[in-house]
């Protein structure tokens, strides 16, 4: 093929045709412009609610992890963990109960989580630090108000705790605080490593099935993406040698995190739907204003 150098032609000829019709193609230009920014506009705000929404259900559901799986000894919660299809998971340990006569009007737990379940959770301290020692605690401002304790670190707690089998008074330093949801029906507070060792020494291995789920792990996960995530859950479990059904320690119970758009079809459908809908809505108002 012969390259024909005609780029200047081409560009007297639209300026001409721009200058013997210049009223028109004035108008024909700002509407174009006018509805790219309209596009634009759009789906940015769009985009901003689906992500709102998200981050809104998200925080009732508990966290940002795709799922978690609940009520494991601590060699499930190993074996678990090192999936390929998990790619980053979070340990949390149910302790018991927070039953101080301010709380019984807001259920409190109490519980171990590490760095990585406490982010996913939205537990993680936005001033101070987790908990090292087993007198140490953090929570939310909401629990604080509720115990009478003021926003700073370093003040003392009181908590009369529940660990099923017996209640214990005890007196903590808190080492980090986050703003709390009034909205939310139950509050976290979070003890260190130490705490479980202390005073949950032999119930590491305790199954919800025995009616008993004091010491038991979650595992928070995140997978590479959100798609199919009551899928991938299922695959850890059976890959790990476990049972997803049925009776006995082999079966694993999970939960899929309901707040991520596609977790269920049914949600994804009218999500989708809803987002096709709008963008039909767009194009034509774009050709109209073009």
């Amino acid at each position: 093929m012969v390259k024909v150098s005609n780029r200047k032609a081409v560009s007297n000829l639209a300026l001409k045709s721009y200058k013997a019709n210049r009223s028109r193609n004035s108008i024909a230009i700002l509407a174009i412009i006018l509805t790219t920014i309209l596009f634009t506009t759009l789906f940015t705000i769009g985009t901003g609610m689906i992500e709102s929404i998200e981050e809104s259900s998200m925080r009732m559901a508990g966290g940002y992890a795709h799922g978690s799986f609940k009520y494991l000894s601590h060699e499930q919660y190993e074996r678990l963990a090192k999936h390929p299809l998990i790619k980053e998971v979070g340990l949390s340990i149910y302790a018991g109960e927070a039953v101080n006569e301010k709380l019984l009007k807001r259920y409190t737990e109490i519980d171990y989580n590490d760095k990585t379940s406490a982010k996913l959770g939205f537990n993680f301290p936005t001033t101070g630090r987790l908990p090292m020692a087993k007198n140490e605690i953090s929570t939310d401002t909401v629990t604080l108000d509720l115990l009478g304790v003021p926003h700073k670190i370093g003040q003392k707690v009181t908590l009369l705790c529940d660990f099923r089998d017996r209640t214990e008074e005890k007196e903590f330093i808190l080492t980090g605080y986050y703003k709390g949801d009034p909205a939310f029906s139950a509050g976290i507070i979070t003890v260190s490593k130490e705490f479980i060792e202390v005073n949950l020494a032999g119930r590491g291995q305790q199954y919800y099935k025995n009616g008993d789920s004091i010491g038991s792990c979650q595992a928070h996960v995140l997978f590479k993406n959100s798609r199919n995530i009551d899928a991938n859950m299922m695959m850890v479990i059976s890959d790990s040698g476990y049972k997803v059904e049925g009776n006995g320690e082999n079966v694993i119970q999970y939960g899929a995190n309901w707040a991520y758009f596609s977790t269920t079809s049914e949600g994804n459908l009218s999500v989708w739907f809803a987002i096709l809908i709008g963008a039909l809505l767009i194009v034509f108002t774009g050709y109209l204003i073009i």
